[in-house]
């Protein structure tokens, strides 16, 4: 790998290129145009539903992408290849006895849906490899020409590796890599497919060397090159894409376009592990996007892919879950506790402007560095969390002012409003929608069946105060006075064992608070 000519973002980033992996240096993040990246993103193989293995590498280079523009000023021009021309395409069409290309449409449609509900930005195109046909012939034309490709006796064309010397630039060369070759018509064992000949019955395209279709390594080759010419700044995908797909197309780009460096940064985001196994559909053990959504918010599963570094393993458990659930509570409920200070519904004594201000330059310092730091958004969260505890002990100095209007007395919120503001924009900045004062009165662990006990209690309370106040003439004023304040406050527990804390301000209740309350001990672990 050649550091790159360009501008120098100040960004240190881990690249995949194998020399910069054996010496685990972080490599600086330079790009060719001062305001513009250039980057090709794999996009999916549109055979099935998207599951949130898929979701999870697409979150956390939508992340990414985002910190570039709203941190760093840069416009990126994303392209994503749509793979709708694949064994994995015509096999599942003909079990379900369908029209291979109508099929793939269906599930390209859905994924894009998926992302959409994600609140995922999509590219500046998606490209089908079924609209770029007479390109990938013309691909395939020049490697012939340049006799880094052969055809066979069978109408396959294959890519030879021995003919191009710079093998191995993301993988050890000693790495077994092998394709099928049951004819043995290859000339060396990691030759790959550029064109593969049509067996009867299977959908074909018409090419000179025979009825075919295009190999899969050289469809992102071809778009990539389409749009941005013989080099560009960024080529992402999740690390199972690593070998062989993308050292497949860096022979082939480099090759095709004499270039000693097709791309100048690979980034290659962690997978999704459920337990200790990969998220796949082979494997049978995917949770689908759209599934997932019924049971938690976009907000949820970017926070979970947030929480590790974009290129390490991402655990998804129950637990997993529960703790990223809490963490968000815990942020929603610090920002509704800013909002209701400066609204005037609490008030706190003895705080420190300077110190708060002290700590969200602190926050905003880190967050900075984290970000230059390999887009280290795990530091970024952390950093966040202990700005909102370091301002939310003030609120442990919380008194209720009796009759207090506002202008009984000056009262100094533009500390508060500053916090809330930067946190509230540095989450939307990342891509998260409901993490802000606005959305604290959401909380989707409270379902029907939650509400239902809810209400169940309240009645409860009615009927006892109400048989309380019959029995009056049978009890003393001030005895009465002490029952109904104990089943006040049996009803406040029973809703705070239900997710609702209510609390007495300016003698009014308010819900202060919503929360899981199987998750409250997460609450104050995570603030520690």
């Amino acid at each position: 790998w050649k550091l790159p000519k360009g501008h120098d973002t100040g960004i240190k980033v881990k690249n995949s290129y194998g020399c910069l992996r054996q010496q685990k240096a972080l490599a600086p993040l330079i790009v060719a145009d001062p305001k513009h990246v250039t980057w090709y993103a794999c996009g999916p193989t549109v055979y099935d539903k998207t599951h949130i293995g898929h979701a999870s590498s697409y979150i956390r280079f939508d992340t990414i992408r985002r910190i570039l523009t709203n941190y760093f000023g840069l416009t990126i021009s994303m392209v994503m290849g749509i793979t709708n021309i694949d064994d994995k395409i015509i096999t599942r069409a003909n079990l379900l006895n369908k029209e291979f290309l109508s099929m793939a449409e269906h599930y390209e449609n859905e994924f894009k849906t998926d992302l959409l509900n994600l609140n995922i930005l999509p590219p500046i195109a998606y490209v089908r490899v079924s609209e770029i046909v007479p390109e990938l012939l013309s691909f395939i034309y020049r490697l012939l020409e340049q006799r880094h490709a052969y055809v066979s006796k069978q109408g396959n064309v294959w890519f030879d590796v021995d003919q191009f010397t710079k093998v191995g630039k993301l993988v050890p060369i000693h790495q077994e890599w092998k394709e099928s070759d049951s004819g043995g018509e290859k000339r060396c064992a990691r030759d790959f497919a550029l064109w593969k000949a049509a067996k009867p019955g299977e959908p074909y395209w018409e090419a000179p060397w025979g009825k075919g279709r295009p190999g899969w390594h050289l469809e992102c080759s071809t778009i990539a090159s389409l749009y941005f010419g013989k080099q560009i700044d960024i080529h992402s995908g999740a690390s199972d894409l690593e070998f062989p797909h993308h050292e497949s197309e860096i022979l082939q780009s480099e090759a095709f376009h004499c270039e000693e460096q097709w791309a100048n940064y690979f980034l290659h985001s962690g997978l999704l592990k459920f337990g200790k196994s990969k998220m796949s559909k082979s494997l049978g053990n995917v949770v689908n996007v759209d599934e997932a959504l019924k049971r938690h918010s976009p907000d949820v599963l970017r926070y979970l892919c947030l929480s590790t570094a974009w290129h390490t393993n991402l655990s998804y458990t129950s637990k997993d879950i529960k703790h990223v659930k809490a963490s968000i509570q815990l942020l929603k409920t610090f920002l509704s506790k800013c909002q209701q200070y400066v609204q005037g519904n609490i008030e706190t004594k003895n705080f420190d402007s300077a110190a708060i201000y002290h700590s969200l330059d602190t926050c905003k310092s880190e967050v900075y560095v984290c970000m230059c730091n390999d887009f280290d958004t795990p530091g970024v969260l952390r950093a966040l969390k202990q700005l909102c505890y370091s301002v939310e002990k003030t609120f442990g100095e919380q008194i209720v002012v009796e009759n207090w209007e506002p202008g009984n007395h000056v009262r100094n919120t533009k500390p508060f409003v500053e916090v809330m503001t930067y946190v509230t924009e540095t989450f939307t900045n990342l891509g998260f929608q409901s993490i802000s004062a606005a959305h604290t009165d959401s909380n989707p662990d409270i379902t029907a069946k939650g509400q239902d006990d809810i209400l169940e209690e309240l009645l409860k309370f009615r009927a006892k105060v109400r048989k309380l106040a019959m029995s009056s003439n049978k009890t003393s004023d001030d005895g009465l006075k002490q029952l109904l304040f104990k089943e006040c406050d049996y009803l406040r527990n029973e809703l705070s064992n239900k997710g609702i804390s209510i609390k007495d301000w300016n003698n009014k209740p308010h819900i202060s608070e919503r929360y899981n309350p199987s998750s409250r001990k997460q609450f104050r672990s995570d603030r520690q």
